[in-house]
C-alpha cells in the first residue's frame, strides 16, 4: 500500500496475534486507523446509529402498511368485509 500520513497500517498484527482482532477489535486489536482529510466538509454526511433505527424502523412500517392496505383492498375488490 502507498504511504500516507493520514492513514497507518500494521499488516503483522494478523500474522503475530490473529485472535486478538476478536478479542479487543477497538484498541489494540486494529489493522487500519485513517484520519479523514476533508472532515468538516464531510462530517454531516455521516449517520448516527439512532437515525439508522428510525429510518429502518420508518421503512418496515410502510412495507406493513402498504401490506395491510393491499390485503383490505383485495377483500373489498372480491366483495368480502374488509375487517374479518
Amino acid at each position: 500500500m502507498q504511504d500516507n500520513p493520514n492513514v497507518k497500517y500494521r499488516p503483522s498484527l494478523i500474522e503475530e496475534n490473529p485472535a486478538i482482532l476478536n478479542r479487543d477489535p477497538y484498541h489494540a486489536g486494529w489493522m487500519v486507523r485513517a484520519r479523514p482529510t476533508h472532515w468538516d466538509a464531510e462530517c454531516g454526511r455521516l449517520v448516527d446509529a439512532e437515525r439508522l433505527y428510525v429510518d429502518a424502523a420508518t421503512a418496515a412500517l410502510d412495507l406493513e402498511i402498504d401490506a395491510v392496505a393491499a390485503a383490505i383492498e383485495a377483500r373489498l375488490a372480491a366483495g368480502e368485509d374488509p375487517l374479518p
